[in-house]
């Protein structure tokens, strides 16, 4: 989802766009070096370009401010897992979206943070990759919520005509 999103605001809306890995997953790490022979440019230590993006690797607020100071008008943060640390980070973000997938066994995990006391949800955007029709209309009743599917995308860095329809209906 964040590969996707920086990919339509930079491709699409012709923005220019970072996404920040603020979590400990080395995903862009790997994505950097499977990469790094047909589609990666202006690489740094911890940041490298594809496709007009700037992937930044292993991020935190240094980076964030940098991007800040680099004239960056849409900053993607993948914070991974939802977890206690990074809660205060994410809450200060101006779009937060929770993505997720809407599975019988997951649905716990999201409950209690959805439904956690004194935690304000205002402006959430919620999101799944994999679920039932089913399962998403009965956690939005449960929960309250509304789910949006993301449609599958078999390569974040192409912007299909179905990924443009859905990042129409909600980025503008």
């Amino acid at each position: 989802m964040a590969i996707l999103t920086a990919n339509f605001v930079t491709g699409v809306q012709k923005q220019k766009a970072a996404v920040l890995e603020w979590n400990g997953s080395g995903d862009f790490g790997r994505l950097e070096q499977i990469l790094s022979k047909n589609a990666v440019t202006d690489r740094q230590p911890r940041s490298f370009n594809i496709l007009g993006t700037s992937y930044y690797k292993k991020a935190g607020k240094n980076e964030l401010l940098e991007c800040s100071g680099h004239g960056v008008d849409t900053v993607v943060i993948d914070f991974g897992v939802c977890r206690e640390e990074i809660l205060e980070e994410f809450l200060r973000c101006d779009r937060r979206f929770l993505v997720g997938s809407a599975s019988t066994w997951q649905l716990p995990c999201l409950a209690s943070l959805v439904s956690r006391p004194g935690l304000h949800r205002s402006g959430w955007e919620y999101f799944c990759v994999f679920g039932s029709e089913e399962t998403i209309r009965m956690t939005e009743r449960l929960l309250g919520i509304q789910i949006r599917q993301i449609p599958l995308a078999q390569n974040a860095f192409a912007i299909t005509g179905e990924i443009l329809a859905f990042f129409g209906e909600f980025l503008k």
